[in-house]
């Protein structure tokens, strides 16, 4: 059904002038006081018309202007009451149809929660010995390289050359970083 704001603004319109301007409102019972007092005074009818019709424009101005603001406003709601109850109602669907979803999802935030909580602690004890693995793995190739270095240029390893690489190896596989070493040809020492 096609809904006509025209129509419903000048049907509410009517029904609040009507209500404005009937006997006993504020409006009527001011043009009677009004007549009233007029017949006190020594004034012409011609003069006693033309203050009237005065008044009258000035108050009826008001209450027309306030009418029509009224008015549009209720036809506004009107019109959009059945629209806005029929949202709400859509609304309360989707939500009590997306109840389960929402419980779903939030059992797999918890799970996942706890998923990563587990990894970071699996994480936090693995690290330290990925380090100390991996130091082992350089070490180790380090030492493969400088041993297949020498022997492809066919060259002649002793003691004095072994010491500081095997405890530079040393030290990365026992991770101390602050582990140093000095080298002298002639008289090899380490120190720590």
């Amino acid at each position: 059904m096609a809904v006509n704001f025209k129509t419903n603004y000048l049907s509410i319109y009517g029904e609040l002038m009507a209500e404005a301007i009937k006997d006993g409102t504020p409006y009527k019972q001011s043009i009677n006081y009004l007549s009233e007092q007029f017949d006190n005074f020594n004034i012409s009818d011609k003069e006693k018309a033309t203050l009237t019709a005065q008044y009258m424009a000035n108050v009826t101005n008001a209450v027309t202007i306030q009418a029509m603001q009224l008015a549009m406003g209720l036809t506004d709601k009107d019109l959009k009451a059945d629209n806005e109850i029929a949202m709400q109602q859509i609304q309360k669907e989707i939500a009590e149809a997306t109840k389960p979803d929402k419980i779903a999802i939030s059992g797999w935030q918890k799970d996942t929660a706890e998923e990563n909580y587990n990894y970071a602690k699996e994480k936090a004890i693995a690290l330290p010995e990925s380090v100390t693995y991996n130091n082992w793995i350089k070490g180790a190739t380090i030492l493969g390289d400088w041993l297949g270095q020498h022997k492809l240029g066919g060259g002649t390893i002793d003691t004095s050359m072994t010491v500081p690489i095997y405890e530079t190896v040393k030290a990365l596989m026992l991770s101390e970083t602050s582990y140093t070493f000095s080298f002298d040809p002639d008289n090899v020492s380490q120190t720590s």
